[in-house]
């Protein structure tokens, strides 16, 4: 099951700030280790009994968009370095889910960022801009997260 996260930390860094802010994120959930074997006599057998089955964490996939700290300059690359500077890295990643009656829940795993890759910008297209003439990147990232999500 796929559900959204609004990721603000990963290894110390925070990722929701003024100047780096969250567009998207998915997070794809975990997936089940079904062990139950179909015998030649068609009696199915759950090796797990009656114990939990085993669960791989899944993936989260973000996009930032990094913004100028001042009209008309290439300040939102600062940014972006920060970023992708996280690239490799193991650690805390944090964030919130919300639930159905709209509660904030804060939530943290062990992750490890496997993608952080700035869009590119398209010749001839321009240079994309925010509303206040401030220079927008979007970066988009891959999280591999190593255990479940904690409260």
């Amino acid at each position: 099951m796929t559900r959204a996260v609004k990721i603000t930390e990963f290894n110390g860094t925070d990722l929701d700030t003024d100047y780096i802010r969250l567009v998207e994120a998915e997070d794809t959930g975990s997936t089940v280790h079904s062990r139950i074997l179909t015998l030649r006599n068609g009696v199915k057998f759950d090796v797990d009994g009656t114990s939990r089955a085993d669960r791989t964490p899944g993936q989260v996939y973000a996009t930032f968009e990094c913004i100028g700290a001042a009209k008309g300059t290439w300040h939102a690359d600062d940014r972006v370095i920060v970023i992708t500077a996280l690239e490799g890295y193991r650690g805390t990643l944090k964030g919130e889910f919300v639930d159905g009656a709209g509660t904030v829940i804060p939530v943290t795993c062990t992750a490890r960022m496997t993608q952080a890759r700035p869009r590119p910008i398209v010749a001839g297209q321009g240079t994309p801009w925010t509303r206040h003439h401030r220079v927008l990147i979007l970066v988009d990232c891959i999280f591999e997260r190593l255990t479940e999500w904690t409260t």
